[in-house]
């Protein structure tokens, strides 16, 4: 149940829609045109996005429960926002800090006046 809600999680903070076929549109502008366009793709878990950055921290990730399981979580959907936006890909050793620090009941991420907006 909680990987669910961390999915859906990770959708509403993406703002993806998804469809009933679990594909989920993203919307995109080409800036050659200026149009808006819609582009296909597989929804994903965070689990499996934690897999494709490092197995060792997805199988770290899996073995968390309760509070660190969402502390983690919330870490580590930042970081994949901060990433994308700046255009980098995810640091595999960002990730573990944010899981040792997720063990130990630290919740360590910048403070925004707006947490919608935030990374």
């Amino acid at each position: 149940m909680r990987v669910f809600a961390v999915g859906l999680l990770l959708k509403m903070m993406m703002n993806i829609e998804v469809n009933s076929s679990n594909m989920s549109n993203i919307r995109v502008v080409n800036f050659n045109t200026g149009e808006e366009e819609v582009a296909a793709a597989r929804t994903m878990t965070l689990q499996e996005r934690v897999l494709q950055i490092d197995h060792i921290q997805a199988s770290r990730l899996s073995k968390l429960t309760g509070d660190a399981l969402e502390i983690a979580s919330e870490g580590i959907i930042r970081h994949l926002r901060a990433c994308a936006r700046m255009d980098v890909n995810p640091d595999a050793s960002a990730v573990r800090e944010i899981i040792d620090d997720a063990i130990n009941g630290r919740r360590v991420f910048a403070e925004t006046s707006n947490d919608l907006l935030a990374a």
